[in-house]
């Protein structure tokens, strides 16, 4: 498995399934995030890959999917709170 960082490895020693997603704006797909977290399995691990770069641009290519969530650009960290957000409303957290 040539290319994926560390943790992947950590997970392949435990036989773990990584559901890995890619997130940019430029992916053909654009979901709803608080729909799309309903939709992943909630017994295997999920990795997102943000592609929000100032500079250059995310390797996306170990990721199972690509998908965005909006149709224009936005920061790392608004990207990283509107999943943190899709998942606090799938678990209730308040």
């Amino acid at each position: 498995m040539v290319g994926r960082p560390r943790i992947f490895f950590f997970w392949l020693k435990k036989k773990t399934k990584i559901i890995t997603t890619g997130l940019t704006y430029k992916a053909d797909k654009c979901v709803n995030i608080k729909d799309y977290v309903t939709t992943l399995p909630k017994d295997e691990p999920i990795v997102f890959v943000c592609g929000a770069f100032a500079h250059g641009q995310a390797d996306l290519s170990i990721c199972d999917e690509e998908i965005a969530i909006s149709e224009y650009p936005l920061s790392g960290s608004v990207v990283c709170g509107k999943v943190c957000c899709a998942f606090e409303d799938l678990w209730g957290i308040l």
